[in-house]
């Protein structure tokens, strides 16, 4: 779960120093402030690590696989903290927690550079009546309270029906973090009757999961399996390889993504995974652009909570490219900022690319399955020269990769009507090879 982009009222970004610490001085270490945004410091706030992420890596690493999470420190009465030793390799979110103020999720901690400025807004209670707020506290397999969980607003259902995406605004603040106590409050708006949230708590199973309006909950986090296993590109065992484990069932309310990486000897481990579910297992194209590999995805069932299981060697596959170019039949330039989108439906995965001037457009890290590759331009369709064409989606390709597609053709000409009456005679399919149009 992300729960660090920048909502007014609850997240404050980091204020770092512009030139960085080196880490071989003296062991790498978070430290900083916390104040009150009239500037007076928070004596006694807890400073928490909620997730960590590797340095160069482009997506987060989920909450419980750093050995760092959960390591926190008290401010002093001068509302300084500090958090140490830590891994110096990694880039951290914290969350700031105080009594009388609204926690607060930071972004980017880098061990390597200055100090974390935190900012805590004072906690006021929300004029709004008791139906319309959401209380709520998280326990431990002992029952104990878990401080500083993150949870995220990411679909509502009122009377004008569902919706999702992140950062809704039908709740006055769409994430936060639990308190010492465990405790948590939403006040939905706009009608709302209930919330997807999802959860995500150092060392415990993320979960999500709807919440109604109007009421109270005690919610149990399990620890959950864990997987282990390792990752070869034929024999060699491969280091620094992204793996993503998302669960069979999708949507808001049910969907949870997990991600970890492979050590410096091609093993993983992947702890608090949700217990007796079913997942995929796979890699994601933007991940693998540079390695040219894809792990071709398997299912994975978890499982007993606080058992293990060990799914042996996962051997990787060469991934495959397309390049090719985009061709107007009218002659026409292509138009700026014009892109191409690369979708594989059963893992959710996409990749897009830009088509240049000339028309020319290029994919890498694709996978041996059926994709989908989608085009809007207005005033343009695809043509009838492009046998790929989706069968019943206006503007799609759909064709199965099993080799590199090097000078890969899409013609479109101008579209004489609306794009949603454009006849649905396409003949491409999921089965069949994905072809470029012959001119």
């Amino acid at each position: 779960m992300q729960c660090f982009p920048v909502i007014s009222g609850l997240v404050i970004l980091l204020g770092l120093s512009a030139l960085p610490m080196s880490a071989d001085d003296e062991p790498a270490r978070i430290e900083g402030a916390v104040r009150s945004i009239e500037g007076a410091p928070v004596t006694n706030a807890l400073v928490l690590v909620a997730s960590a992420r590797p340095r160069q890596a482009q997506i987060l690493f989920c909450p419980s696989c750093a050995g760092e999470c959960g390591k926190r420190a008290r401010a002093d009465a001068d509302g300084r903290f500090r958090i140490e030793p830590i891994e110096p390799d990694l880039i951290y979110g914290l969350v700031v927690v105080a009594k009388g103020f609204q926690p607060v999720c930071l972004e980017v901690a880098d061990p390597l550079f200055g100090d974390v400025q935190a900012e805590l807004i004072p906690q006021h209670r929300v004029d709004a009546p008791a139906d319309r707020y959401i209380h709520g506290k998280l326990i431990d397999p002992h029952g104990n309270p878990v401080v500083g969980a993150t949870l995220e607003v990411d679909g509502a259902t009122s009377s004008a029906g569902m919706s999702a995406g992140a950062r809704l605004r039908v709740v006055t603040q769409p994430q936060t973090a639990t308190d010492e106590g465990g405790r948590f409050t939403f006040v939905c708006t706009n009608g709302v009757r209930a919330i997807s949230v999802g959860i995500a708590a150092c060392g415990l199973c993320s979960r999500r999961l709807w919440l109604d309006a109007g009421q109270s909950y005690l919610l149990r986090l399990k620890r959950g399996a864990t997987l282990v296993g390792r990752a070869l590109q034929e024999e060699t065992l491969l280091a620094g390889l992204p793996l993503v484990l998302s669960t069979e069932a999708r949507g808001t309310g049910v969907g949870l993504t997990l991600v970890t990486w492979t050590d410096d000897q091609g093993q993983f481990t992947l702890p608090n995974v949700t217990p007796e579910t079913r997942f995929v297992l796979h890699t994601r194209m933007g991940d693998m652009r540079q390695m040219g590999l894809t792990l071709p995805a398997q299912t994975v069932v978890s499982g007993a909570d606080n058992t293990v299981l060990d799914l042996g060697d996962l051997k990787t596959q060469p991934a495959y490219r397309i390049t090719g170019r985009l061709v107007l039949s009218d002659d026409q330039a292509v138009p700026r900022l014009t892109r191409l989108d690369l979708r594989i439906p059963d893992v959710r995965d996409q990749q897009s690319a830009p088509v240049g001037g000339d028309g020319g457009f290029e994919f890498l890290g694709v996978p041996p399955k059926s994709i989908e590759l989608s085009l809007a331009i207005d005033g343009y369709r695809l043509s009838g020269k492009n046998p790929s064409r989706h069968p019943y989606i206006p503007g799609q390709l759909i064709g199965r990769v099993d080799r590199d597609l090097d000078d890969f053709v899409i013609h479109v000409e101008p579209r004489s009507g609306p794009r949603e009456q454009e006849p649905a005679v396409g003949s491409g399919s999921e089965k069949s090879p994905l072809r470029g149009a012959k001119l």
